[in-house]
């Protein structure tokens, strides 16, 4: 019998080499996997770490390996501060895979429409760089898992707060890949790492994907161009016009998907980091996961969903709830 929504919430998803370290947004995903009181119906799968060599390079994916094995890389890793921690996560990684992965399998025997899997989040993770504490880029690896098991066109919807960067630089000028990324324009962490560029709309279309940058309404794009400068490039959107934006962009994709991926990322919630800048409510993150079952449902394919950021506690509760419920009880 098909099932509309599969579930996979294990605690192995978080499963470190050693003991639990005080790593607050890991601790956020902890709380967040804790306060889901559902039961998993997609089996505990783990995949080997050699699964990520599909969407990371092997120099940099041995390095992570020898790093968790209290070893010393050939060239050590290139990774952002806050990924300094995350060696010890790489069993974790390899079940949220696993689970993607156990999602797919079901999908192409066609017993299961949609998929709601917990794993670690990676959209920064890059080829051969992790940061935002994205160590691995899981759903990179989930959708060319799914292209080698027949889904050949793949659509990725991300509408967490910040660029999901590191999927577009995996997935740059692939035709079978299309990402839509809406985040915010110019934040401290993405100017800091010096990759705000990446989510310009110009970059975005160079790279075959899709940008939507969003502006602070308190600032004119006159302060964009002129604290940028020469390095900023294309259109800028806000609040009030984001949503006709990503309607547009839904309905003029470069191919017919075979399957989309979700990152549902939750800070870019007004009672999170989003306040004057997308200020989006509840309903606006029910219009966004609707638009993509929408597409979903025209074209026929599976959807497979994950969470993304979120600090808020209480709102990050309260709308993954919201979401799950979408993705179970949503009919076209």
């Amino acid at each position: 019998m098909k099932k509309n929504l599969g579930l996979y919430i294990y605690p192995e998803t978080l499963l470190q080499l050693r003991g639990l370290k005080p790593i607050k947004a890991i601790a956020d995903f902890i709380d967040l996997r804790n306060s889901i009181h559902k039961e998993s119906t997609i089996p505990l799968t783990r995949v080997d770490i050699g699964e990520f060599r599909s969407v990371h390079t092997h120099t940099y994916l041995d390095a992570l390996i020898r790093r968790s094995q209290g070893k010393k890389p050939e060239i050590n890793p290139d990774l952002s501060m806050e990924c300094l921690d995350l060696y010890d996560f790489l069993p974790g990684y390899e079940y949220g895979l696993g689970g993607i992965c156990a999602a797919i399998d079901l999908m192409k025997k066609g017993v299961l429409d949609r998929a709601w899997c917990f794993a670690l989040p990676g959209h920064h993770a890059h080829p051969a760089l992790g940061h935002g504490y994205c160590l691995l880029n899981t759903q990179a690896a989930g959708a060319r898992y799914a292209q080698r098991n027949g889904f050949k066109n793949i659509l990725i919807i991300d509408w967490d707060f910040h660029h999901g960067d590191g999927t577009q630089m995996i997935f740059e000028n692939d035709p079978t890949v299309h990402q839509i990324s809406i985040h915010n324009a110019v934040d401290l962490y993405m100017n800091k790492m010096m990759m705000t560029h990446l989510g310009y709309t110009t970059y975005g279309k160079q790279a075959g994907h899709c940008n939507i940058p969003l502006l602070n309404r308190t600032l004119g794009e006159d302060f964009y161009f002129h604290e940028m400068g020469d390095e900023f490039s294309g259109e800028l959107y806000n609040a009030g016009n984001c949503m006709e934006a990503y309607q547009s962009a839904l309905e003029n994709l470069p191919f017919a998907p075979d399957m989309i991926f979700i990152f549902d990322g939750h800070d870019s919630h007004t009672d999170d980091l989003g306040r004057e800048i997308t200020d989006w409510k509840d309903d606006d993150f029910k219009f966004l996961a609707q638009a993509a079952l929408d597409v979903a449902g025209k074209f026929g394919c599976p959807v497979i969903s994950s969470p993304g950021g979120g600090y808020n506690t209480t709102t990050l509760r309260r709308l993954n709830e919201l979401h799950m419920a979408i993705l179970e009880d949503y009919q076209r």
